[in-house]
């Protein structure tokens, strides 16, 4: 099969909805870094769905193929994860979409993130040129980057990540790195720009290094972090990682928590349970969070997931080198590509304690085979190592079919109810 025609139109609709919500944002202030960071969503898309009629390349890429490499290039990246996560939502079209996908194949046992993906691609909704996929942090980001560039008949390069994470798997990986520059270059005409890219790599280095500074700021009494700012710190770099605007930002969220904490001040008025979120909620239920802080004032204090950070050796002179270490410590990819024992488990337990967490939540996504395989695991290890009970709560991360919102809140409550009990 050939996919012969592209419709922009309902990439066109989402990103005037993005457009929207960011003006909203600016007509009703509430933060500068909430500000930021719709009108940060809003231009990549933006740039995305322009770049056609401007002559420029769109190269799709799956999750944790360093956007890094981009910047040596007038190309313009799209992150297929990030679009089908927030798209999606945003235009509450999941039946469409996930139906296009179950049409053409696709089980329902596949993770609808990407089962979504595929809903995009079969109808012509994705602008792209070329694609550049690996298999970090999951088999179904191999598979989706393989089949845009079967349906598209477009240039693909496949990345090898190594499982096991040493300075041989860091030298092979940069390697890996290497090739996709040549094919890179043979995509957009162009020589590589290394002096761009060596700069890219020090706004990672500064967004990360503020990353980890936000992390530890939110272990102070009261949290000073919304529950939704992981979620968001996390989409941010997936996005702008490596550029100004990203370090713009990541400035942004750290200094309006340094403020918090230095008046002693939580995000809530009065916070009552501290709860540690171990995978992620549902992209359509996000107010969930809000809820949880509005309702009942349990705060997220920690979310390995999308806030740890393992060590990173950084080397100017190296850059894709570095580039590999860095995505080898990246939270999520450090998680959940494995081994667990020394990613993810750990770093649960480490997060608990560091951050005085009193229960947590695993947001059981029941298409994540990867994901799910760990949950007895940490949920063993946080009651016997930081001494806190884990609620295992079955979700969808793109199908709000699969259970309503009604019995998320309830099971919630009762979790919720069982933390008093024990104070």
């Amino acid at each position: 099969m050939k996919v012969v025609t592209r419709d922009l139109s309902h990439l066109e609709k989402f990103v005037r909805t993005l457009e929207l919500m960011y003006q909203h944002r600016r007509a009703n202030p509430t933060s500068r870094s909430d500000e930021l960071y719709y009108g940060m969503l809003a231009r990549y898309f933006r740039r995305v769905l322009d770049a056609p009629g401007q002559g420029h390349k769109v190269v799709a890429h799956t999750v944790f193929v360093p956007n890094e490499l981009f910047a040596a290039f007038d190309l313009v990246p799209l992150h297929l994860e990030s679009l089908a996560v927030i798209m999606v939502p945003t235009l509450k079209n999941s039946d469409e979409v996930l139906g296009a996908a179950k049409g053409f194949g696709i089980p329902v046992e596949i993770c609808s993130a990407h089962r979504s993906q595929t809903g995009l691609f079969v109808q012509g909704w994705v602008p792209a040129q070329a694609v550049l996929w690996s298999h970090q942090i999951c088999d179904s980001s191999s598979k989706s980057g393989e089949l845009l560039a079967e349906l598209y008949h477009i240039p693909s390069f496949f990345m090898d990540r190594p499982y096991n994470y040493g300075d041989r798997d860091a030298l092979y990986y940069s390697q890996e790195m290497n090739s996709a520059i040549g094919f890179l270059e043979e995509v957009s005409g162009q020589k590589a720009d290394w002096e761009r890219l060596e700069q890219a790599v020090e706004y990672s280095r500064q967004m990360v290094e503020l990353h980890r500074e936000i992390y530890e700021l939110r272990q102070a009494v009261p949290c000073p972090s919304p529950n939704r700012l992981g979620t968001q710190l996390m989409f941010a770099g997936f996005l702008w990682m490596g550029t100004p605007e990203g370090v713009s930002y990541f400035e942004a969220c750290r200094d309006e928590l340094r403020e918090r904490v230095g008046q002693k001040r939580g995000f809530i008025p009065q916070e009552r349970f501290r709860i540690v979120s171990i995978f992620p909620p549902p992209a359509h239920k996000w107010k969930l969070l809000d809820w949880l802080e509005r309702e009942h004032g349990a705060v997220v204090v920690a979310d390995p997931y999308c806030s740890h950070w393992g060590p990173v050796e950084w080397n100017e002179k190296r850059p894709l080198l570095t580039l590999a270490r860095k995505y080898f410590a990246s939270p999520l990819s450090r998680q959940m590509h494995g081994p667990a024992a020394i990613g993810w488990i750990p770093d649960s337990v480490e997060d608990a304690l560091s951050h005085q967490a009193e229960g947590a939540v695993y947001w059981a996504h029941i298409g994540c085979r990867h994901g799910c395989s760990t949950i007895k695991m940490i949920k063993d290890a946080l009651l016997e190592k930081a001494g806190i009970p884990m609620l295992v709560i079955d979700i969808d991360v793109l199908d709000p079919t699969f259970v309503t919102e009604e019995e998320l809140r309830e099971k919630l409550e009762g979790f919720l109810e069982m933390l008093e009990t024990r104070k």
